[in-house]
């Protein structure tokens, strides 16, 4: 059984793809900017309005959505012929840069239309965005290439085809007894040992489970749990503990825990 791990450029972790890890993000950076207003007020004896202060901040909220959008445009580049210079960072880091004072002055002459009275014109707002956060917005989006150039060829060494067995070895006593990889439900820990339970059996074995996870295919064996890892052709269902851990029920009858912990592991196995 061999299995070749293939880099994908800019593949977004799971983790990352949670919208309300962003929203987060977007409602912490608005606020934190809103408070520096009311200081700088405060400091300079000037007036602050909160509602013209949220709408000017928004500028904000349009970074993750359009950095999101450059890193989907950036898969369709070869680095290596594009990005091998510091010019095409820069331009495009550049022109990202004008979209998003664009939008932004857009957004918010649309909304000042609506709001406010007299409204604000669209070459103030521009002006006042390019003037005040052009540098800081273009310093993100030249890094995004840059950044992705640096991973993309720290990555070119890992795309090696990984080996991984279809039997191991295990020492019993004076004996060595060969196990079917397939043939394993999952492998707990039992210190000092692990025990890896298989075909009814359980066998004792010197090695970690950060052992097992490195020998074995993980695409069917994935750690739920600090002392346990199982095979998830195995798993007949799951029932929750009302807390965030399950309790897995394997189609031999046997139990094993799933703790939240390591839910990013086998969230899939809930869908």
């Amino acid at each position: 059984m061999q299995q070749t791990i293939t880099y994908r450029p800019f593949e977004i972790n799971s983790r990352l793809k949670k919208p309300e890890l962003w929203i987060g993000i977007i409602v912490l950076t608005i606020g934190l900017s809103i408070v520096q207003d009311y200081v700088y007020s405060r400091v300079q004896n000037t007036g602050f309005y909160l509602s013209e202060s949220l709408l000017y901040n928004s500028i904000w909220a349009f970074l993750v959505p359009l950095a999101l959008l450059q890193i989907r445009l950036l898969k369709r580049f070869s680095f290596k012929r594009n990005f091998g210079k510091l010019g095409i960072p820069i331009v495009l880091g550049g022109a990202f840069t004008l979209v998003h004072i664009f939008i932004f002055s857009t957004f918010f002459v649309s909304v000042s239309y609506l709001a406010f009275s007299p409204t604000h014109h669209f070459s103030h707002i521009f002006n006042a965005a390019l003037s005040n956060q052009f540098y800081v917005l273009a310093l993100f989006y030249v890094c995004i290439p840059l950044i992705a150039r640096t991973v993309e060829n720290s990555n070119q060494n890992k795309q090696l085809p990984i080996e991984i067995p279809e039997r191991i070895n295990i020492k019993i006593g004076l004996k060595t007894i060969s196990l079917n990889v397939e043939s394993i439900e999952f492998i707990s820990t039992e210190k000092p040992y692990s025990a890896i339970n298989s075909d009814g059996k359980k066998y004792l074995d010197n090695r970690t489970l950060r052992d097992f996870e490195n020998i074995l295919n993980s695409k069917f064996f994935v750690r739920v749990h600090r002392s346990a890892i199982i095979n998830k052709s195995f798993v007949k269902e799951l029932k929750s503990r009302q807390n965030g851990d399950y309790d897995c029920i394997l189609k031999s009858g046997k139990t094993v825990r799933f703790s939240r912990h390591y839910r990013t592991n086998w969230q899939n196995l809930l869908q």
